[in-house]
């Protein structure tokens, strides 16, 4: 009767011994994962906020982006106001126009096509960049737009001299005085779409400096 007895007791032993490995084997597997998903959820955080704080960056570089332009446009539109001013005056009057209008084609994008070329707008509200999209776009108008006025005039210019006829640029400027109408017109939805990043109606950055 003894022999069963020891028998029974080494199957016991042996049965203990092996599931032990198993045990450790299992628990060791499962540190691994762990680590591992441990390491990829840090490192995706840690990427995550980098391209957060890239998208900042982008964004207060476009800030002031916008705030150079508004100032450059605001400078632009009161002149050619006064232009568009004196052409209804003088048609009137039959006086010549002493003032140059001066289309605002030094307008900048440069912050906007680098966010746009990086990447971070995945970063950034679909509001924020909706309405910069739309402030950019119609920018891109407006120089376009100053660009073919600049062309025309100065068609008109060689076209004068190629004819021998002296050049009259405020009789050239009457001609296209629906054309500066319309330039203006762009300089005041300009400033409008400026004021409205500049005092924080579009709430582009929570932190940015905002103008009085």
């Amino acid at each position: 009767m003894e022999i069963p007895q020891r028998a029974e007791q080494s199957s016991t032993s042996a049965e203990r011994r092996n599931r032990f490995p198993l045990q450790a084997m299992f628990v060791e597997v499962v540190s691994i994962i762990l680590g591992i998903v441990l390491a990829l959820s840090v490192n995706e955080w840690r990427e995550l906020n980098a391209q957060e704080r890239r998208a900042d960056a982008a964004l207060t570089q476009i800030v002031e982006e916008v705030r150079s332009n508004n100032e450059l446009i605001s400078a632009i539109h009161e002149t050619n106001e006064e232009i568009l001013a004196h052409l209804h005056d003088s048609n009137d009057s039959g006086d010549e126009v002493e003032s140059r209008f001066v289309p605002g084609i030094q307008v900048k994008n440069t912050a906007w096509e680098t966010a746009n070329s990086i990447g971070v707008f995945n970063h950034v509200d679909y509001e924020q960049i909706l309405e910069l999209s739309d402030l950019y776009s119609i920018q891109d108008i407006y120089r376009n737009y100053g660009f073919s006025l600049i062309q025309a005039l100065l068609n008109g210019t060689a076209v004068a001299a190629a004819n021998g006829h002296p050049w009259n640029e405020s009789e050239a400027i009457k001609k296209f005085e629906s054309s500066l109408a319309l330039l203006v017109s762009i300089e005041a939805s300009l400033l409008d779409m400026y004021a409205d990043i500049l005092e924080g109606k579009a709430d582009l950055l929570p932190d940015a400096p905002r103008d009085t």
